[in-house]
């Protein structure tokens, strides 16, 4: 099949504009946010669709940086199908954050514990 120069730029703009598109789908699958307290330096995401939660933060050893990404613990893992978010308190000692079903108003508070990101039962 031969394509004329005209025909070539339409089909890469249409690639291209498929992957901006996919793209951005693919952003606005998780949320992040960082706890109030001035001493840390986590930073925490929730799959807005399944509530699965990560968090990460910097670390270094020696000259070196790198990230620092703990597994998910209790509580933490995927909850039913809703839409969720992430807040945090004004509380200025407060290191972690709160996961909300914006479906349902089921909230969990979630936070580092002896290195594993772990949740609360979800509660109304």
């Amino acid at each position: 099949m031969k394509f004329s120069a005209r025909s070539f730029k339409i089909l890469l703009a249409t690639f291209a504009l498929t992957g901006a598109a996919a793209t951005s789908v693919s952003a606005q699958q998780y949320e992040f946010l960082s706890p109030p307290n001035p001493d840390t330096n986590r930073l925490y995401r929730v799959n807005i669709k399944t509530g699965e939660m990560g968090v990460c933060w910097y670390g270094r050893d020696k000259y070196i940086g790198f990230t620092d990404c703990r597994t998910v613990g209790e509580g933490a893992g995927p909850q039913k199908p809703g839409r969720y978010k992430l807040f945090a308190t004004k509380f200025e000692s407060e290191k972690g954050v709160f996961r909300v079903n914006t479906n349902t108003g089921e909230m969990s508070l979630c936070w580092v514990r002896k290195g594993e990101l772990i949740c609360t039962k979800p509660a109304r």
